[in-house]
């Protein structure tokens, strides 16, 4: 079974023999962009394919993976970045050492072109970012209150259970870890614990026990105030990036 199949349930020639062609694509493009300069206030929906624009594609092999993780794949067999994330790894130390190098390395890449290119459309007009990105890409580009992570953000972690309403920013801890990584483990003392309850933090990223606590919610509410400030408005609808989830 290919991999359109199992996506899609759908044969991989039927997928690919209807795709439009370049003409037709700049078209399209040249509608939109008039669409766009007439909106009154836009809307976008930014999804992974926005990072993968820019190089950082975590679902798929590439220069990115092999540059930074080669040697996790070497020993856990694993070919990208998602499924490192979601490996299951023998004991949290192991598992940490993945997370600590990923979350580094994110925290450290500048705003990717796609990113820098979208802001200068953006400019002249109001408007408000939803993401299923975690890779704070977004908030490299644009002010945090013109966005809503609601799958979440690396930066951040909080109690896996979660035992109470708080996040909090990882920069300091991940950047120790980095540094105290042997055998691609940490150091069992070092792996970051809720300050509340004693149990094992987590990311702030959309998975069972996700955290949509105030900073969440106050998210959730600029984007609603904004729906309704500009509802007898033109409002765009920009869908960007969408990937194969």
């Amino acid at each position: 079974m290919s991999i359109m199949e199992f996506l899609y349930r759908i044969p991989e020639e039927k997928y690919f023999k209807d795709q439009i062609s370049e003409e037709v694509v700049f078209e399209n493009i040249k509608k939109a962009k008039v669409i766009i300069e007439d909106a009154e206030a836009i809307v976008v929906g930014g999804g992974s394919g926005l990072s993968s624009a820019c190089g950082y594609n975590y679902y798929h092999h590439n220069e990115f993976f092999e540059e930074h993780f080669s040697d996790f794949q070497k020993r856990y067999g694993f070919d990208n970045i998602f499924a490192g994330l979601n490996y299951v790894y023998s004991n949290p130390e192991e598992q940490w050492a993945f997370w600590a190098n990923y979350i580094n390395l994110i925290d450290k890449e500048k705003a990717g072109k796609a990113y820098l290119q979208l802001k200068n459309i953006l400019k002249e007009k109001p408007y408000f970012i939803l993401t299923t990105n975690i890779d704070a890409q977004f908030s490299k580009a644009f002010p945090e209150e013109k966005i809503w992570s609601f799958q979440g953000d690396v930066r951040y972690f909080q109690c896996c259970q979660p035992c109470h309403d708080k996040i909090y920013e990882n920069h300091e801890i991940v950047n120790k870890l980095v540094e105290q990584i042997e055998d691609f483990m940490v150091p069992s003392d070092m792996i970051p614990r809720c300050p509340k309850c004693g149990r094992i933090m987590t990311m702030w990223a959309r998975e069972e026990g996700f955290l949509e606590g105030s900073k969440w919610t106050e998210e959730k509410k600029r984007y609603e105030n904004f729906l309704k400030e500009y509802k007898d408005k033109k409002i765009v609808f920009l869908e960007l990036g969408v990937g194969d989830m």
